[in-house]
């Protein structure tokens, strides 16, 4: 259960914690500490401050220092801030993008998403698709940019699923860096005047979303 849950990271929290003020200047320090920020969802400042008195050892372990660099990212483009624009490749002419382009001053649904991610698709056909077609007379633009995929994938689910809205390739596999992003699908709604309204949005919250926001 949700509880039940809560209660485990609670408990690892406190022993990792523990396990962590032990061995502040060593690799199980490090790997204690990783292991509670992979868990426990920490913002970025209280890693930080954890860290101030560290080893070098603990401050530079790789793995750490690539999940500080995640919850940065989540932390920088998360409600409220203004979202990061994104060089790509515009699927429909084969030339170079960016996000900012294609959004071009609409409220707009951004979601990244692969080829080969089930729960992508199933939010595409079911979702997306549709509310493309209901709210784009109304100011809303759609996004999908396509991460961690082949671009002749990509292609083909576009084709098979009969995907209209606008596509951005990402080339670089830095879209997802830049967003702070482990898993898709990531569905992001961002505002006209470009601050980020909402992240992890799925199933009928994102009908729900782009209503309240296009009736502001």
């Amino acid at each position: 259960t949700l509880f039940r849950s809560a209660l485990r990271v609670a408990a690892l929290s406190d022993a990792a914690k523990n396990t962590y003020n032990e061995n502040k200047d060593n690799v199980l320090g490090a790997f204690t500490l990783t292991l509670w920020a992979t868990e426990a969802h920490p913002t970025a400042t209280e890693v930080e401050e954890l860290l101030a008195p560290a080893a070098e050892t603990v401050r530079t372990y790789a793995p750490l220092r690539s999940i500080l660099n995640q919850l940065h990212a989540i932390e920088s483009t998360a409600a409220g801030r203004h979202y990061t624009d994104i060089d790509g490749i515009d699927f429909a002419t084969g030339q170079a993008g960016k996000l900012s382009q294609m959004i071009d001053g609409h409220v707009a649904l951004v979601d990244f998403w692969a080829s080969w991610c089930h729960p992508c698709r199933q939010e595409i056909s079911e979702n997306l698709i549709r509310i493309y077609k209901q709210y784009a007379t109304k100011g809303l633009q759609v996004v999908g940019v396509d991460v961690w995929d082949q671009p002749e994938r990509h292609a083909k689910a576009v084709a098979e699923m009969g995907i209209t809205y606008p596509q951005l390739i990402d080339t670089t596999r830095n879209a997802t860096t830049v967003y702070g992003i482990n898993g898709i699908p990531q569905i992001v709604l961002i505002d006209a005047d470009g601050t980020i309204i909402a992240r992890d949005l799925r199933g009928d919250e994102i009908e729900q979303a782009v209503i309240a926001a296009l009736n502001k």
